[in-house]
């Protein structure tokens, strides 16, 4: 929806901007409640979550 998109940057809602977000926050809080056996690995997947949320978040929209 066009009207939704007036809010900033052309093609892009405020809630395209916040998956990213709430995917940092909603991925760090897990990490924060388990004892991760590979820590390295698991913030490998967390940088990659983080930044594939607001792309799938436009494409699916």
């Amino acid at each position: 929806m066009t009207q939704l998109n007036r809010d900033g940057l052309p093609g892009f809602s405020a809630n395209d901007w916040a998956a990213s977000v709430l995917t940092y926050i909603f991925v760090s809080l897990y990490a924060d409640a388990r004892n991760l056996a590979e820590p390295r690995r698991y913030a490998q997947t967390w940088a990659l979550a983080t930044l594939a949320s607001p792309a799938l978040n436009v494409i699916t929209t």
